[in-house]
């Protein structure tokens, strides 16, 4: 029969093992919950202009990159101050026949992007 001292080594143990799994998918939970209170999208006209969106970020600053998908190579990168938790911004300088998407970054919402779109000249 096992001595008081170890059942009461071995329950701690156990304790902490618990307390580190439940610490590491509720640290888990939080950033998925993040991710999905905010989102980011992109708009492009014809001639290859865009305009790309954000809303319900908890970050002060975010990076974002407008990216071609098909050489997946940044076309656009900026830092921008939210507003609110909003921000927008515009360019120009798109290939026809090429896709696009917007992505974002931040320390508190984490990563975010928009769906692709076609650009049609």
């Amino acid at each position: 029969m096992k001595s008081s001292v170890t059942w009461r080594l071995l329950t701690m143990i156990a304790g902490v093992l618990l307390a580190l799994t439940a610490g590491i998918g509720t640290a888990a939970a939080a950033e998925l919950d993040a991710a999905a209170r905010s989102g980011i999208s992109l708009s492009v006209s014809g001639k290859g202009s865009y305009t790309v969106w954000g809303s319900g970020y908890v970050a002060k600053t975010v990076h974002v990159w407008v990216v071609n998908t098909d050489t997946d190579r940044a076309v656009s990168e900026r830092t921008l101050r939210t507003k609110g938790g909003s921000f927008s911004f515009s360019g120009s300088g798109l290939k026809c026949d090429a896709r696009y998407r917007a992505v974002s970054f931040s320390k508190q919402d984490g990563w975010n992007e928009s769906s692709k779109v076609h650009v049609k000249c």
